[in-house]
């Protein structure tokens, strides 16, 4: 099975459309909480390191929420559930659970990776290069990250309907359209936050709630996005059948 970027793109749309009293529902719920939290943060401060971590895995936790619903709402006609948007089970845990996996994953390579570079980076660059030097570390590591889970990417819609597709299975299927996904599922996003980041005000407080406000909507737009994706990869009329067999 071959992705249609426009065609994955438009479908998005469509579900957003079938779909945007609840969704804009649930935006503005999930914005309200991690609003909430960031006044808690902002009161608490930067002193306990405990919380600080407690925070941003509560933080994380919501947005893991509104993803799962949104996976739910357009892979398998769960829309205008609120109930559920107020619950948590299995498999908000499956995702959360992925979601740190991946998080520190990711932070260790970027430590281990800058730990080994920068010494070369800095030896070799004049002090004022420094944000240069760190530019380039940084970016083959978003590269190498932005492909690995481009490929098992639909381990996380999958898991948000309660399957439990293996990270080696979501490697099978997206082997044929890695490009196309990376396109869709990492360098979209990364398009939109730097056009978005263009129009953002000055103002500290207003920024911050903008961009809360922002990041919600993009989560919105991303996860219908993979969710389409895995649809069309796994669910699409007898690949689901196919993968049973090939079990």
């Amino acid at each position: 099975m071959h992705l249609s970027i426009q065609k994955i793109i438009s479908q998005a749309i469509q579900s957003i459309r079938e779909n945007f009293g609840f969704f804009v529902g649930i935006t503005l719920i999930f914005f309200i909480f991690t609003a909430l939290l960031d006044g808690i943060f902002i009161w608490v401060g930067t002193s306990n390191i405990f919380i600080i971590y407690l925070l941003a895995l509560v933080n994380l936790a919501i947005y893991v929420k509104q993803a799962v619903v949104i996976h739910r709402s357009v892979i398998i006609d769960e829309a205008n559930r609120w109930d559920k948007v107020f619950s948590w089970g299995s498999a908000d845990n499956q995702f959360l659970l992925i979601s740190v996996g991946l998080w520190l994953l990711f932070s260790l390579a970027v430590g281990l990776f800058t730990a080994l570079v920068m010494p070369f980076y800095i030896y070799g660059t004049r002090s004022g290069d420094f944000e240069q030097s760190i530019f380039f570390i940084l970016v083959p590591i978003f590269l190498v990250a932005g492909i690995i889970f481009s490929r098992i990417c639909l381990a996380l819609p999958s898991r948000a309907i309660g399957n439990k597709m293996s990270i080696g299975k979501s490697i099978a299927l997206t082997k044929k359209n890695s490009a196309k996904i990376f396109v869709l599922i990492v360098l979209l996003p990364i398009a939109i936050n730097l056009l978005i980041n263009r129009f953002l005000s000055e103002d500290k407080l207003v920024f911050n709630l903008f961009v809360g406000l922002i990041a919600h909507l993009i989560v919105v737009f991303q996860v219908s996005i993979l969710s389409h994706t895995y649809i069309t990869l796994y669910k699409s009329p007898g690949i689901e059948e196919q993968t049973k067999l090939n079990v």
